[in-house]
């Protein structure tokens, strides 16, 4: 169980960074 909070968290750290990189190229598109 631990590990799949594990996971779940590196999920949610991947989508975030993977996020903030896609507005920060849209801004610079902007």
């Amino acid at each position: 169980m631990a590990i799949m909070l594990m996971q779940n968290m590196l999920g949610q750290v991947n989508k975030i960074k993977w996020y903030s990189e896609h507005v920060r190229e849209s801004q610079y598109l902007l």
